[in-house]
């Protein structure tokens, strides 16, 4: 992904590696009229986080109940982040979360009860869960 903020002079890419099934995410900045590098910082936790603000946007304005239970389908890296950012817009009841595999789902759900004080159920069927739902 490119982009450039002309006006601020500057000029953007975002890259990503795939070795092993291990994502890597990577953000260049330059100068708009050299070119010059400014800027080469890993990524993975910038894309954690604006998925994570986004989520927060949609539930904020999507959703009229204060008080919700949260859904949530994949337990990768930015499930965790999603989840907190709704937890500063909504306040979460509960958490219903969703894994093919038992351990991600039991460990995902030790880590979000210790981190937002909210219960979670890990569960391995997808009925239901919740009014809002993310993945």
């Amino acid at each position: 992904m490119g982009g450039g903020l002309f006006y601020e002079g500057v000029l953007g890419v975002k890259t990503y590696t795939v070795v092993k099934g291990q994502y890597s995410f990577q953000v260049s900045l330059y100068d708009a009229e050299t070119g010059k590098l400014l800027c080469y910082t890993q990524a993975n936790r910038l894309g954690q986080l604006g998925t994570g603000a986004t989520t927060a946007v949609a539930a904020k304005y999507l959703t009229h109940n204060p008080d919700v239970t949260v859904g949530i389908l994949v337990l990768d890296p930015k499930a965790a982040t999603q989840l907190e950012a709704v937890s500063k817009v909504r306040n979460i009841t509960n958490i219903k979360a969703f894994s093919r595999t038992e351990s991600s789902r039991k460990l995902f759900a030790e880590n979000m009860s210790d981190a937002l004080q909210v219960p979670v159920t890990a569960g391995a069927q997808r009925k239901k869960l919740s009014e809002i739902l993310t993945s």
